[in-house]
């Protein structure tokens, strides 16, 4: 315990003392960055540049700009051995070896995976097999140290010989070897510590010394390191030995220990060392570096600072490497990696920490000012002034205190100035004007009643020129001149005249010729030698500013003046302005600060970095060169005139996270080096492609470029990107670099992050062409960086082709065999359709001749049906009456047979279509059947009718289905002799089917011809049936039927035994097809359909087709209503009255059409309560009822209804009493049109359209005898527009306005013929008509008569 307080006590001593020492800075990489693990094992770079991290986790590659990470798989012999990397070093042929806790690997690079057999590598380079600590290749010499402690070695111009084993006495094994070139020895170390030096070529022993140690542990693991000026030092990594130091074999060793050793170290266990210029690094853990200076025998010890992120960022360091280019790569525990050069983080930063009395007092930095003791004013927003003394680092500030009035005027300082006496000038944001002296603040500040006081509080710019004029810049105020002699402030207007204002002034410069200049929020102004004012704005011509809003500008060594603006920097010269933005290179275009450097250079700052422009004499162009946060500034935004040169050179810049230090160097290097660019990888992106196989096409691709410079692209992969890298891990001198694909695009592109994204290649040869361009804008010469081949696919191959040629030769040889057999076979098919249509003609011929003949007979048959059907009800003679029976009968059946010939003619034709009606199937059924019963009577046939009484009522095409029963039992009763069974069964609606079936006990049909019972004009040939001819086409149209109506029909007969047929037809619960029968006021529309219309004057719209609400709560009855009548009006569907009343005053239907029996009240109930409204007595009402009573009826009839139907009902009939309706009501609309009263006066308005027509009829009575009365002055007495008088007339009365005032014009006429003697003549000018010949015609056009003739 004691020792470890002692420890930190040295080294909080040891700090203090080093405090104010410069600090090193380091940039970080971890696994934010893609590092596998921030627990660091060791670090290497390979001889491609290529940095590598072994980790407890994993493998990584860095190459400056991206990791790649490398990890073991199981079952993947080319993957890491094992994720936990001990050790990582460089051997034969400059291949990685990786030392893992299981053993050795080593890393091919040129096709990126790892060998696990590291014996057959060490054969092949001639080296016995073994576990492998440490190889060195130097002095033209193969060194190879085993685990054992073996040390074998092979000269390299010994190719054919096997290497040989170092016979060397040491105590213990050895744990680490180290080459020395400039003594030209390779030095050992043992585990029992004795340090041997063997020469170089011969091997055997220079020097030795033993070094005593503490033995903490069994087998210490020594290892080695020798500095440039072949000083040995010792450590180990798993014990605290400290660090030992020869100089030289032959001096005392030199201790580095906490306690009791030459040196104090903070931390004995230290696990790395390595050289950095004149200065030791010895990596500890947690203690930081160690670092020991060589030429000031001193340690310092840089740690991590909780505060500053650009230290260590763990102080457990694990690993240590400098590489080529002087960097220092520094390992740690779980930190991940830093990396520190002389020219990385060169920005020094300041800034507030937290419980650091000594740090930044306050972040926000406005502005600065030098005195000439070296101090610097820091003007900060909102925590005063602050003294700071750079030489050792210690703030002072100064603040606002509201109880003392020499205190700073406010915290907010926006501007400082010293004058020519070395005094302090503080401008605040409305605190006034301060003055610094004798350790008080003299506060200036505005007065309302003082004239000579200040003109604004906020006070943005000092300047004191070489006149000693004071020019103070304020935020609202303007300019004021100040004299200090008498504290008078003089208005700038008061002293130069000018049109010109600005309330702000943010700036205020003198150039060398004595010119004033003035940054305001509208523009630049020049206050010349002799008085006169320039300004320079956006709108002037020769000089126009890119922005009015000046934030900066200063005068550069040629005697430019340089303007800060929101857009960019302009620059103005005698005799052009030029400009500078991002497109020339600007790290943005909002520019909040300019100073110069002792280079020349100009520096800007914008809120996104910092711009150093260069300008380059020869060619005169502008080299621009940015910075950002990773270069150590203190943010990436800077406050406006947060920026100041000291008079030692450096710059100082100001955010809102503190403020930078930098010392600018002369200039930057130009250079454009394109040798070190080189491909270190390709990532493929194929959605359905395992990684396997991506990881494969990136092992082939890698080696192929390392052999040839040249890829394959095989065709499915269309997307790849291909990453670059130029190992300058630095980062200072990146250029900037373009590609050309060539044979693709003549075109550049930027390349991005050194990736280039290539996709959708076409097949075919590419070249990849970069060229870089240096900081001055020049492009290099085009460097090939490798041949692209895209593949085509297999379908676009050599192969595909040839293969494509063979077969579209063979496709034309069988095309051509085809068109051969074709051409053979064109005749017998031509001959066959001659025969064929020759015998369709025939055909038609026959078909024709019986229908004509069908047609003949069915006359004479009907006058014979007729007349016997009278003669029976009127003969009361028996005998008279069976022989009548007996001429129906036949002369009936001669009917049918006519009928089956018709029916044949029509299905050969096509001619059939359903024509579906809704009424009760089992009804028709029955009543076909009972037809049979005097024939069975007749034959003493045993004739049963099995129909369900219940009714069933579906849409169904009941004349079809009729001659479907008739047919069968016509064909029933012809083959069953007397005393036979006929039976006739119908049973109840299965699955929305009717099922029919006729069953006879007659002869049968042999089953040899059944399949051919339903052909046409198939007869069954036997003695039994001699006397029973027929057609042979009943069965025929019985089938056709059936299948018209979507039904199936199925025949089952035994020879001898009877037969029976059944028929199942689908039943139907709505409407497909409905056949209509109006013609009158009906138009058929392009589908064919027809439409009633209530204006049979106009087009066909919807609206103007006459309105019917239904009233139905039966779903498939409403369907069927709707769906019929739907062609021909426009309908309203209703489920109940209730429903329908809400309704049918919006509606406002022409007829109604409802259901007797309905859910709540009744149909007669509903139209009950429509005749008692004086609003819908007038509509027509039909009711519709299943029950079809008298009793019903009359009672329908009494309540007001117009007509009452009984279902099953004729759908003709229904349309044409509707159409009756219809017409009766038009007639009465046209008679009560025709009868407009011309003397309303007397007649009460009942709403606003009966207001209205009265009110247009009297302004036309007034104006009668004016013949010259047009609609446009009836809208003008209405005080509406000629449309709008046109619609309100035709909406109301059916009339145009022009038809109306006509109409009342003969309407007058009319009375006057009646009451009055005067002539036709007199009449026609009294009622404002031109000429007798005209009224005469419109009179007989109106009442259908001439006036003359109505007079008589």
């Amino acid at each position: 315990m004691m020792n470890r307080i002692a420890v930190i006590y040295v080294a909080m001593c040891v700090c203090l003392c080093c405090y104010g020492q410069q600090t090193i800075n380091f940039k970080h990489l971890t696994v934010n960055e893609g590092l596998v693990s921030n627990h660091i094992n060791a670090i290497i770079k390979d001889e491609q540049g290529f940095l590598w991290c072994g980790t407890s986790t994993g493998l990584s590659r860095f190459d400056g700009y991206r990791f790649k990470s490398y990890s073991h798989r199981p079952h993947d012999a080319h993957v890491l051995l094992n994720n936990n990397v001990q050790d990582l070093f460089i051997g034969f042929d400059k291949h990685l070896w990786v030392r893992t806790v299981k053993g050795n690997c080593v890393y091919d690079s040129e096709r990126d995976l790892f060998h696990w057999n590291v014996d057959s590598i060490l054969y092949a380079n001639k080296f016995p097999h073994g576990d492998v600590r440490k190889i060195i290749m130097a002095n033209q010499m193969a060194y190879v140290l085993y685990e054992n402690g073996e040390l074998a070695y092979l000269p390299a111009h010994e190719k054919n010989k096997f290497a040989e084993f170092c016979d060397y006495d040491l105590q213990g094994k050895p744990t680490d070897i180290y080459y020395d070139p400039e003594r030209n020895v390779l030095l050992l170390v043992s585990d029992k510590g004795e340090l041997v030096a063997l020469d170089g070529d011969q091997l055997h022993v220079r020097q030795r010394t033993i070094f005593s140690f503490e033995r903490l542990v069994e087998h210490a693991v020594f290892h080695l390191f020798v500095d440039d000026q072949s000083g040995i030092w010792v450590y180990a990594k798993n014990f605290p030995l400290g660090a030992l130091y020869y100089k030289s074999l032959d001096s005392e060793a030199r201790l580095f220990r906490c306690k009791n050793g030459h040196y104090t170290a903070n931390n004995d266990n230290i696990s790395n060392i390595q050289q950095v210029g004149r200065t030791i690094w010895m990596a500890t853990d947690h203690g930081g570096i160690n670092v020991f200076d060589l030429a000031n025998p001193r340690v310092n010890y840089v740690v991590h600072e909780p505060y500053n992120k650009a230290s260590l960022p763990y102080n457990s360091t694990t690993a240590l490497y400098k590489d080529a280019d002087g960097v220092m790569w520094v390992g740690t525990y779980k930190g991940g990696i830093s990396y520190y050069h002389p020219d990385l983080n060169f920005f020094s930063l300041y800034q507030h920490r937290h419980g650091d009395e000594n740090s930044l007092p306050f972040n926000d930095i406005n502005c600065f000012v030098e005195d000439r003791h070296g101090n610097v004013w820091i003007g900060t927003n909102g925590g005063g002034v602050v003294r700071f003394d750079p030489r050792r680092h210690v703030f002072e500030s100064y603040r606002n205190n509201p109880n003392d009035e020499f205190s700073l005027g406010g915290d907010v300082v926006v501007s400082l100035f010293i004058d020519r006496n070395e005094q302090l000038w503080i401008g605040t944001y409305h605190g006034g004007l301060n003055k610094f002296e004798n350790g008080r603040f003299r506060r200036f500040l505005h007065s309302s009643n003082n004239a000579a006081s200040i003109n604004d509080n906020s006070v943005w710019s000092l300047f004191q020129d070489s006149r000693q004029r004071f020019w103070i810049g304020m935020l609202l105020g303007g300019i004021d001149l100040f004299d200090q002699s008498s504290s008078r402030f003089n208005r700038f207007k008061s002293i130069y005249p000018s049109t010109f204002s600005s309330s702000y002034n943010a700036k205020i410069v003198e150039d060398g010729r004595g010119n004033i200049w003035f940054g305001t929020s509208n523009g630049l102004v020049q206050l010349s030698v002799d008085d006169s004012i320039r300004v320079f704005d956006e709108h002037n011509d020769r000089y126009p500013l890119t922005n009015n809003v000046v934030s900066d500008m200063l005068e550069d060594k040629r005697g430019n003046i340089w303007v800060a603006t929101q857009t960019g920097i302009n620059i103005l010269s005698a005799d052009t302005m030029s400009y500078l933005s991002t497109r020339q290179g600007l790290i943005d275009n909002v520019v909040v600060g300019l100073v110069m450097d002792d280079h020349g250079d100009i520096w800007a700052t914008t809120p996104k970095g910092i711009s150093r422009i260069t300008f380059n004499l020869p060619d005169k162009r502008y080299t621009i060169r940015n910075y950002d946060k990773s270069d150590g500034l203190q943010s990436s935004n800077f406050n406006e005139r947060a920026i100041y040169k000291l008079r030692d050179g450096r710059l100082l810049f100001g955010g809102s996270e503190g403020f930078n230090i930098y010392a600018p160097s002369p200039k930057f290097s130009t250079s454009t080096d394109l040798r070190n660019a080189s491909v270190v990888d390709f990532k493929i992106q194929v959605p359905n492609m395992a990684n396997e196989d991506l990881e494969s096409y990136v092992h082939r691709w890698l080696t192929s470029w390392h052999d040839t410079k040249r890829i394959e692209i095989p065709y499915p992969i269309q997307t790849f990107h291909i990453l670059l890298s130029d190992f300058d891990f630095v980062q200072q001198h990146r250029p900037k670099l373009q590609y050309k694909l060539q044979g693709l695009s003549d075109n550049w592109i930027d390349v991005e992050n050194m990736e280039i994204a290539l996709a959708n290649l076409g097949a075919g040869n590419y070249t990849l062409l970069i060229r870089g361009m240096d900081h001055n804008g020049t492009y290099s010469s085009p460097v090939s960086l490798m041949e692209i081949t895209k593949l085509a696919p297999w379908w676009r191959s050599n192969w595909a082709y040839f293969i494509y040629i063979l077969a579209t030769g063979g496709l034309l040889l069988f095309f051509r065999k085809i068109e051969k057999m074709r051409a053979r076979t064109r005749f017998s098919l031509i001959q066959a359709e001659e025969k064929a249509r020759h015998a369709k003609e025939m055909e038609e011929l026959r078909t024709r001749f019986f229908t004509n003949v069908s047609h003949e007979f069915r006359t004479p048959i009907s006058l014979i049906i007729s007349p016997v059907q009278k003669l029976r009800t009127t003969e009361s003679d028996v005998g008279k009456k069976k022989y009548l029976d007996i001429i129906e009968r036949n002369a009936s059946s001669l009917l049918n047979l006519v009928n089956q010939l018709l029916d044949f003619n029509s299905i050969e034709n096509n001619a059939y279509t359903l024509k579906k009606t809704y009424g009760d199937v089992f009804a028709v059924i029955r009543r076909v059947g009972e037809q049979f019963e005097s024939i069975a009577l007749a034959k003493r046939i045993h004739y049963v009718v099995e129909v369900p009484t219940t009714g069933v009522e579906a849409y169904v095409d009941f004349e079809k289905l009729e001659r479907v029963v008739l047919n069968l039992l016509s064909n029933a009763f012809k083959f069953t002799p007397m005393g036979g069974q006929i039976y006739l069964n119908c049973v109840e609606p299965h699955e929305n089917e009717i099922r029919l079936k006729i069953s006879d006990t007659g002869v049968g049909v042999p089953k040899e011809v059944q399949s051919r019972v339903f052909d046409r004009y198939f007869q069954v040939q036997g003695r039994w049936n001699a006397g029973e001819k027929g057609s042979g086409l009943g069965l025929s149209i019985v089938k056709e039927f059936v299948h018209l109506m979507a039904g199936t029909i199925q025949f089952v007969s035994e020879e001898g035994i009877g037969t029976t047929v059944s028929v199942r037809l689908p039943l139907e619960r709505s409407s497909q097809t409905v056949d209509g029968g109006l013609n009158n006021q009906l138009e058929i529309d392009g589908n064919g359909s027809m439409k009633m219309r209530n204006d049979p004057g106009r087009g066909i719209k919807r609206e103007h087709l006459l309105k019917v609400m239904v009233v139905e709560d039966h779903a498939d009855f409403a369907f069927y209503l709707r769906d019929n009548l739907g062609q021909y009006f426009q309908i309203n569907m209703c489920q109940t009255t209730e429903e329908a009343l809400k309704q049918v005053y919006q509606y406002n239907p022409d007829i109604i059409v409802s259901d007797l029996h309905l859910p709540g009240r009744s149909g007669i109930e509903f139209c009950k309560e429509l005749r008692a409204n004086e609003r819908t007595k007038h509509i027509p009402f039909i009711l519709i009822t299943a029950v079809g009573s008298a009793e019903k009826e009359i009672e329908a009839l009494k309540n007001g209804a117009s007509d009452f139907i009984s279902k099953p009902f004729n759908f003709d009939v229904f349309l044409s009493k509707i159409k009756a309706f219809v017409e009766q009501q038009g007639v009465m609309e046209k008679r009560y049109k025709r009868q407009i009263d011309v003397n309303v006066g007397k007649i009460d308005v009942v709403d606003e359209d009966e207001r209205f027509v009265w009110k247009i009829t009297a302004i036309i009575e007034d104006h009668l005898q004016n013949e010259n009365f047009s609609v446009e002055v009836l809208a003008s007495q209405m005080n509406m527009t000629r449309v709008g008088l046109y619609k309100k007339i035709l909406s109301i009365t059916g009339f145009t306005p022009i038809e109306f005032i006509r109409n009342i014009r003969l309407n007058k006429a009319l009375d006057l013929l009646k009451n009055t003697q005067k002539t036709v003549s007199e009449i026609s000018y009294e009622v404002g008509f031109g000429t007798p010949k005209q009224f005469s015609k419109y009179f007989k056009s109106f009442y259908g008569e001439v006036p003359s003739t109505y007079r008589k």
